[in-house]
């Protein structure tokens, strides 16, 4: 169990690396770069074995992109460290308004694979 310092500092460099990360998956950069962001995400989301909402927030928020390949690649990693919340947030950006019908179909593909 981590004590509070702890919780703290793993708080803010889970805060500051996130942000890192989303800047690496914006539409704007190559490819090649989201694929080493959301690389980094699921390395970090299975080897920590912890919990962080904010990483997967991002993972999640990730599978809008426009590129196919990227978005396939979402998929694997999703398929690969789903958990509860990671459903939970499908779910949601499932009933979103603003999620286009194609992303839709493609998150009702893959909650169906669980």
């Amino acid at each position: 169990m981590l004590n509070q310092k702890d919780e703290e500092i793993r708080k803010k460099i889970s805060i500051e690396l996130c942000e890192n990360l989303v800047y690496r998956l914006n539409p704007l950069q190559k490819k090649e770069t989201k694929i080493g962001a959301l690389i980094a995400i699921k390395n970090l989301i299975k080897e920590s074995k912890i919990n962080d909402p904010i990483l997967e927030n991002c993972l999640i928020d990730a599978i809008i992109d426009n590129d196919v390949e990227i978005r396939l690649l979402i998929h694997q990693i999703i398929k690969e460290i789903a958990n509860p919340h990671i459903i939970e947030l499908l779910k949601i950006k499932l009933n979103n308004d603003e999620t286009n019908d194609s992303v839709k179909k493609e998150i009702e593909e893959l909650l169906h694979s669980f």
